[in-house]
């Protein structure tokens, strides 16, 4: 039995889990090996003298660890106990004997920083327990955040998570004193899943994840705010590089700024792989010269910056990994087909002339001064004629980019306004759950056609947004534009 086998069915009996990591301060921690320590929550350590344990040290009792941040900022989460030793400010737990082991920054002893565990609280909408599961998930969710992603049409950088809250029941008041008994919250990780009684608990698949941003509660309900967890890479970024590819400048500075390092556990590595194969371009960005305002941006920012001078969409996907992937608009085929018998929406295939663009004009050869930021431009107007024939309006779209000739600024407007320069069909389409694994940004084939016969055809398009439709029987919305 798998996810993909129950996804595959046309009716079944799905479950959401919804998780959030709620803060518990902890100041007991025993040494186990050079640099690591080690809670355990039923007090119990074969390697130490239980004597030297009779005075400070008490059974815990917390449940099954999410996260751990230390200083407010978070621990790696590996998977191995051995992992701590070759990955820098980690952390293990052990769910079978409900230990937790880390190590901190420098190989400190915990009582030099202040630690929190972030503690998994699980909800869902009937009372629950999955197959293997050392979480128990109470009946109290009442609504979820919008699970979607999408990508502007026009504009390359961040994708738009959809945003909202996790509603949970509270006519018993048990969680009047949620937030006041936490010794940690906002910020804390939040996590929705997807999956069927018959499953395993590792088997469900992670669908969201974003962070606590405000905490409310009445007399009926508790109010989660859940937030992209992109925002939370807000620390201004210092950093000086020339002549290096967009994707690879995004994980220098994801490692230098918050020390973020480039692994598997945190980073869609094929992905980045995957983009950096489109890199024709290269950026660079001096910030010891920068204006003020400049220096003061969040580091979210620049990558954004970044991202538009390389094609590049990026983000945090479900299961919590940084990813960056470029629409491979010169694609003609693909393995992928979104069948005409499963699309299960009436849908409108939309062709928007606002979003043609007649002319781009690209600012590229940045100049830093203590005071100002000053560009070269370059404008390709090669497409205005005949996009003004088709459209009647002129449209100019413009960018400033850390492109560092005037070349890459040509070829950069040349491939925009392949992209852009006439209108493209779009629609969105509900089909089954057994096209879970197709992604934002993936190229796929989609049979457009009427009830009886041929419509469109089978057409090459990218999938331009994804949204998980969670109630009732759990359906998949995806947003198609034509290439």
């Amino acid at each position: 039995m798998s996810f993909a086998l129950e996804a595959a069915k046309s009716v079944s009996d799905s479950r959401v889990l919804v998780e959030i990591d709620v803060g518990q301060t902890n100041i007991q921690w025993v040494n186990n090996g050079a640099g690591l320590w080690a809670v355990d929550a039923e007090n119990l350590y074969s390697w130490v003298d239980e004597t030297l344990l009779e005075t400070g040290f008490s059974a815990q009792e917390f449940g099954v660890i999410g996260s751990v941040t230390v200083d407010a900022l978070p621990l790696t989460d590996v998977d191995t106990l051995a992992a701590i030793t070759t990955t820098d400010e980690s952390f293990y737990y052990d769910k079978d004997d409900r230990m937790l082991t880390l190590s901190v920054v420098d190989n400190d002893e915990p009582s030099l920083h202040h630690i929190v565990l972030g503690v998994i609280f699980g909800y869902s909408f009937d009372e629950f327990t999955p197959i293997d599961s050392k979480v128990p998930y109470e009946g109290r969710l009442l609504g979820l955040p919008s699970i979607s992603i999408t990508r502007a049409p026009l504009f390359y950088g961040l994708l738009s998570h959809g945003g909202g809250a996790i509603r949970l029941a509270n006519a018993d008041g048990a969680l009047d004193t949620f937030a006041r008994d936490s010794d940690g919250l906002y910020g804390n990780p939040a996590r929705v899943y997807i999956g069927f009684p018959e499953l395993v608990r590792s088997d469900y698949q992670q669908i969201y994840v974003g962070y606590i941003d405000r905490f409310s509660v009445n007399e009926l309900e508790a109010v989660v705010s859940i937030a992209d967890p992109t925002k939370q890479l807000s620390k201004p970024g210092f950093f000086s590089v020339a002549s290096i590819a967009p994707v690879l400048l995004i994980i220098a500075l994801l490692g230098s700024v918050p020390g973020i390092p480039y692994s598997a556990k945190l980073f869609d590595q094929d992905s980045f792989v995957n983009a950096l194969a489109f890199g024709d371009f290269k950026v660079g960005y001096d910030s010891s010269y920068a204006s003020y305002n400049d220096k003061k941006k969040p580091l979210i920012e620049f990558i954004e910056q970044i991202c538009a001078a390389g094609f590049i969409n990026f983000w945090i996907s479900a299961d919590g990994k940084f990813t960056a992937t470029v629409v491979n608009n010169d694609a003609t085929t693909s393995e992928t087909v979104i069948r005409s018998v499963d699309i299960m929406n009436n849908y409108t295939v939309v062709y928007d002339p606002s979003e043609v663009v007649s002319s781009v004009e690209v600012k590229h050869s940045p100049r830093y001064t203590a005071n100002e930021v000053t560009y070269e431009v370059y404008t390709d107007t090669t497409r205005e004629a005949s996009a003004f024939s088709a459209t009647k309006t002129y449209r100019e779209h413009r960018i400033s980019t850390q492109l560092e000739t005037e070349a890459e600024a040509a070829l950069w407007a040349t491939k925009f306004m392949d992209m852009h320069a006439e209108a493209k069909g779009t629609l969105n389409v509900e089909v089954p759950l057994k096209y879970y694994d197709i992604d934002i940004g993936d190229i796929v084939f989609v049979e457009v056609n009427r009830t009886s016969k041929t419509m469109l055809g089978t057409v090459l398009s990218s999938i331009t947004s994804k949204t998980w439709n969670v109630s009732d029987v759990p359906t998949l919305s995806f947003g198609i534009r034509f290439l």
